[in-house]
């Protein structure tokens, strides 16, 4: 078996440095503001509303007459543009909330990084508070019924 020389190593181990460093540079990750992300994915029915320190964009769309909303809440690595095409039959008879779930969407994170079950009820709790909801039907993708009931108890 033929040894590698320690020069041929050098270069091996530099031309890898360099691909890699060539390569985050270019295609790297890159955050994008913000006011852009806003731009491409709110729409007229767009709102964003102040819960604890976070920012919270959601869509409240159909009949504003209905008492008892209907509020939909996307599963993980979504965004509230889960429902589009629920939302498109439901607002003909009801009136359908849906959010970006904290550290999704163009909701930021939870400003203390909990992501824990009990901080999303909390969480929603706030929410609907903050949009005057007292009573509503939640979708259940995200959370069980258990959880449901408990958001409302």
């Amino acid at each position: 078996m033929k040894r590698i020389s320690s020069k041929t190593l050098k270069f091996i181990i530099l031309g890898f440095g360099s691909f890699i460093a060539i390569t985050v540079l270019f295609i790297g990750y890159q955050d994008i503001p913000i006011e852009q992300l806003k731009k491409k994915y709110t729409d007229p029915y767009s709102s964003f509303v102040r819960v604890g320190e976070m920012d919270v964009h959601y869509r409240d769309q159909g009949k504003q007459t209905d008492s008892i909303p209907i509020i939909l809440i996307h599963g993980t690595a979504s965004s509230l543009h889960t429902y589009d095409g629920w939302t498109s039959e439901l607002t003909k008879n009801h009136r359908v909330v849906r959010m970006d779930l904290p550290g999704y969407g163009l909701t930021g994170p939870f400003p203390n990084r909990d992501y824990s079950y009990n901080n999303y009820v909390a969480f929603l709790k706030d929410f609907l508070e903050s949009i005057a909801v007292k009573k509503c039907i939640l979708s259940r993708e995200f959370i069980r019924r258990k959880h449901s009931m408990e958001i409302h108890n």
